[in-house]
């Protein structure tokens, strides 16, 4: 009985490393896929503002939602050594493999709060190694937003007024808290920064935020 019993926990384990395999496999397949997406996306950007003279006023650089692609920023922590694709959505499709913008916040280059989800075993498994003072960086195909973190919290996961909108352009991360709490995690671990310098990309300052 015990031979048996032993035998069906090495035959779940074994099944349990095969699907996070798995997931971790086409995690890293769609982050390339979005990625050349994304490159593609912002040479063509590139490409429309070559022309611009130095009076010319350059479109306003922010992400545009209705993309096809979906993508909307590559979020960058180098702290962490973190460069993953940000996708449109919340919901755990989105979270298996990429980060998500969540719904209702704002977008790279406007006013508001930027919010950005991600999986604590995933993407955001290191989210805790960020500090007060670190840089984050949110690329848009036509602009590069950088922030500076400003602290990080413990909340509910109630508690959706971390998502809400200040005076300035503000950037906000979360995960689920613990990070190796096994099961569905009960709290919510919060990143947030605010924008120090937003440029757009190949050189051209962006315009004033709105």
């Amino acid at each position: 009985m015990r031979r048996l019993l032993g035998s069906l926990l090495l035959f779940a384990g074994g099944i349990g490393i095969g699907v996070w395999g798995s997931s971790v496999v086409r995690q890293s397949l769609d982050q390339k896929h979005d990625e050349k997406i994304f490159e593609s996306e912002q040479a063509a950007d590139r490409a429309q503002t070559a022309p611009l003279t130095k009076s010319a006023v350059p479109a306003h650089p922010a992400a545009l939602p209705a993309r096809h692609s979906g993508i909307v920023a590559r979020l960058s922590i180098p702290r962490i050594q973190l460069r993953a694709m940000v996708r449109e959505g919340d919901d755990d499709g989105t979270l298996d493999v990429a980060l998500g913008h969540i719904p209702g916040t704002a977008f790279p280059g406007q006013r508001g709060n930027v919010g950005v989800a991600g999986h604590r075993d995933r993407l955001f498994r290191r989210l805790a190694e960020v500090g007060k003072g670190d840089e984050i960086r949110l690329e848009t195909p036509s602009a590069t937003y950088r922030y500076r973190v400003d602290e990080m919290s413990i909340v509910s996961p109630k508690a959706v007024s971390v998502l809400a909108a200040g005076r300035g352009a503000e950037l906000t991360l979360v995960t689920c808290y613990p990070f190796y709490y096994i099961g569905p995690a009960p709290k919510r671990y919060i990143v947030k920064a605010h924008l120090i310098a937003p440029g757009a990309a190949g050189g051209v300052l962006a315009g004033s935020l709105p």
